[in-house]
């Protein structure tokens, strides 16, 4: 092949990529999975299941829930009694915020809290919340910032969600 055959190539080879490069990598955002998700054209691992599903499959459905005025000594007893390590804290019904065992743990260790002390200082006022039809998915990224998401009915707690509820949930599904 001559010099001029191989500029030839050269310059056809930079032109290609000089076109498909940027169109490539616009493609690849449009057609990104998240993307997909999120606009309905492409199912996550758990498909179109919802926060309701994953409720109907766990072995205990009762919540068990504390007021803030509750010492410590006593949520300690019904977290080990529920096998559970957090709860919602619930005034007149409503939800306040949530206890954990971590919460407790540090307040304890700090020497923040006493047995016969109210709960009051060790509750998280930031609970990350979710309804009955809410996705699976969106459950998930929640539980990315902290250990549990309380799911309300018409601000009327219905459950908790952990992340082995989802993990339980997952390798259930794939059975």
């Amino acid at each position: 092949m001559t010099t001029n055959g191989w500029l030839q190539i050269a310059l056809f080879c930079a032109v290609f990529l000089a076109v498909t490069k940027p169109l490539g990598i616009y493609l690849s955002k449009v057609f990104d999975d998240a993307w997909m998700r999120e606009n309905g054209f492409l199912e996550g691992p758990w498909g179109r299941a919802t926060v309701a599903d994953l409720l109907a499959t766990k072995a205990s459905r009762q919540v068990v829930g504390v007021s803030p005025v509750e010492k410590v000594r006593n949520v300690i007893a019904r977290m080990q009694e529920h096998d559970i390590s957090q709860m919602p804290v619930l005034a007149e019904g409503k939800l306040v915020g949530l206890v954990t065992e971590a919460q407790l743990l540090n307040h304890l260790v700090r020497g923040e809290a006493a047995a016969d002390d109210a709960i009051t200082p060790s509750v998280q006022r930031q609970v990350n919340t979710v309804g009955l039809e809410a996705s699976l998915e969106s459950a998930m990224s929640l539980l990315a910032d902290g250990s549990a998401v309380v799911v309300l009915d018409s601000d009327v707690v219905v459950g908790i969600i952990t992340k082995i509820d989802l993990i339980d949930f997952l390798t259930a599904q794939r059975k």
